[in-house]
């Protein structure tokens, strides 16, 4: 330590973090798309459902919206691997953030929510809170994590350059096909984030805004989300698409969906 500043090493918590995005994102081609939603659909649902005993975030709908889009955007889920070649992963899964407290020292670990297209938007919330209060070594995404962070340097840049090259190897590690991250709580209204995926969301706070439509001014909920993407993989317009079939999904075009799983949804205890 000297008199203008000092030395310290990374936490190990930290690990993780910093690998996939100096191994993995480091080789992407980042290109963004930021929109502002218009999220009096999203409201309305949230209070209902919490009038009915469930407790839903914008976190959970929005996760079900994209995994959605996903199905119909095959580019959205897929990547160029180390050899050259593409890959498109099939199964849909939504990789999150989550801050953690790790021997005091607050730490962000990467969960994921299989299938986000076919569960019930309360089994997705569901599985959102289980995250935010399972212990590490139960759950098996977080212990992963944890076992690799604490592996020598090495060994963790080995595994993570097999896995761009191999995807049945980068299964093993991570599965998700889309990222999401979300910064409201602080009153953010964006980031742009970096490429550890093909297609990385994040989302902003939710405030009143006044807005035009059809000539008229009114004062709206409105939520700025903006999307990451990988230009190697795919191109502006394909991110247009995908991102504006997130768009109706969340200004309203999930009502029909959810409305037709709501059967097996109220039995998921919230």
């Amino acid at each position: 330590m000297s008199g203008k500043f000092s030395l310290t090493r990374l936490p190990s918590s930290r690990r993780t973090v910093v690998d996939l995005l100096r191994i993995v994102g480091g080789k992407a081609v980042p290109a963004y798309i930021v929109i502002d939603l218009d999220s009096t659909w999203v409201n309305t649902f949230i209070q209902r459902s919490k009038n009915k005993g469930h407790r839903l975030t914008v976190t959970s709908i929005l996760l079900k919206a994209i995994g959605l889009a996903q199905q119909n955007h095959p580019l959205s889920r897929t990547e160029l691997t180390a050899i050259g070649k593409t890959v498109t992963y099939h199964d849909i899964v939504g990789g999150i953030t989550i801050e953690r407290d790790v021997d005091g020292q607050k730490t962000v670990f990467f969960g994921e929510i299989e299938s986000p297209d076919t569960k019930s938007i309360y089994e997705i919330a569901h599985e959102l809170r289980e995250y935010s209060k399972v212990a590490i070594k139960k759950s098996a995404a977080l212990r992963l994590q944890s076992i690799f962070a604490a592996f020598p340097y090495f060994l963790r840049f080995s595994i993570l350059k097999l896995g761009i090259a191999f995807p049945f190897l980068r299964l093993q590690c991570q599965k998700a096909t889309f990222g999401l991250t979300s910064l409201g709580k602080f009153g953010m209204n964006t980031v742009l984030s970096p490429c550890i995926c093909t297609s990385t969301f994040a989302v902003g706070t939710i405030e009143d805004r006044v807005t035009a439509k059809n000539n008229v001014l009114s004062i709206r909920s409105m939520m700025t989300v903006s999307f990451s993407f990988d230009h190697r993989v795919i191109d502006p317009n394909s991110a247009a698409r995908f991102v504006d079939d997130v768009r109706r999904l969340m200004e309203g075009g999930l009502q029909p969906i959810l409305e037709d799983n709501s059967s097996r949804a109220e039995i998921i205890a919230c």
